[in-house]
């Protein structure tokens, strides 16, 4: 294509066997072999054209690389998310026994939570993705404020509801500590 557009080579060429002959042939020559006017247009058009070709290629396969590196770097973090969430079960299952006091139960199950927060934060902080790339982002974030504080006090109101109209028909107390840690020592 060189000797059609003037302008350098598009690729190399590297022969399979060691007993070959190479002709050299200099570019002013090859412009008087064929002097033809209308092929030379034609060649010229045809290596355009795959020139174009190779560039979109190469430019699909560049975006398809970094879209296979951000599937496999999100594969990774959800294989670490996964490990980390069987560990916190794992840790939760361990405080089984602090679950007699409340209390406890709570100061445990919180600080597994507070750590379990801060690997994941660390997690994310490590792969050297935008928070972007995990979706999160603070593009209408008043409103995403608004509509989830809204949204939880609804649901709070309704949850109360139910279970007051169930205690009302029921007899049985709102909040039943005794039920929630049976063998508990309240008060």
């Amino acid at each position: 294509f060189s000797f059609l557009d003037n302008k350098p080579r598009s690729a190399d060429v590297i022969a399979d066997e060691d007993d070959c002959e190479v002709l050299i042939i200099p570019y002013y020559q090859l412009n008087n072999i064929a002097p033809i006017p209308f092929y030379k247009k034609l060649g010229k058009k045809i290596s355009e054209n795959i020139r174009k070709g190779n560039d979109v290629i190469l430019q699909n396969m560049i975006q398809e690389l970094e879209k296979t590196k951000l599937m496999a770097n999100m594969g990774r973090f959800i294989t670490y998310v996964l490990l980390l969430l069987a560990f916190y079960d794992l840790a939760l299952k361990g405080f089984k026994d602090l679950a007699t006091n409340p209390y406890t139960s709570m100061f445990a199950s919180t600080s597994v939570i507070f750590i379990f927060t801060v690997v994941l934060t660390l997690m994310v902080h490590t792969t050297g993705r935008s928070l972007k790339s995990y979706g999160v982002n603070t593009n209408n974030w008043k409103k995403s404020v608004t509509e989830s504080v809204f949204f939880s006090i609804l649901f709070i109101i309704a949850i109360t509801g139910i279970k007051w109209i169930y205690s009302y028909k029921t007899s049985s107390p709102l909040i039943d500590l005794q039920a929630i840690v049976p063998n508990a020592k309240f008060g």
